[in-house]
């Protein structure tokens, strides 16, 4: 039956706890993502700083809290 529990959680009606957290940008420098949401921009393993310049939109993505539980 674990097949079938996955074919469930992939469908696009399941209902899950999902939140929506916003803030997430695109990185000029690494190209990876980075959470803006603090005083700073992180370390970017290309050095300094991330940088959203050129642009970065505000990104959105889902997060799901009963993961962390």
């Amino acid at each position: 039956m674990a097949t079938q529990q996955a074919q469930e959680d992939l469908s696009p009606t399941a209902t899950r706890d999902l939140t929506m957290q916003r803030n997430w940008r695109h990185c000029s420098k690494c190209f990876g993502l980075w959470f803006n949401g603090h005083s700073t921009n992180g370390v970017c393993p290309a050095g300094g700083a991330h940088s959203g310049q050129g642009g970065s939109w505000d990104l959105i993505l889902p997060a799901d809290p009963t993961s962390l539980a």
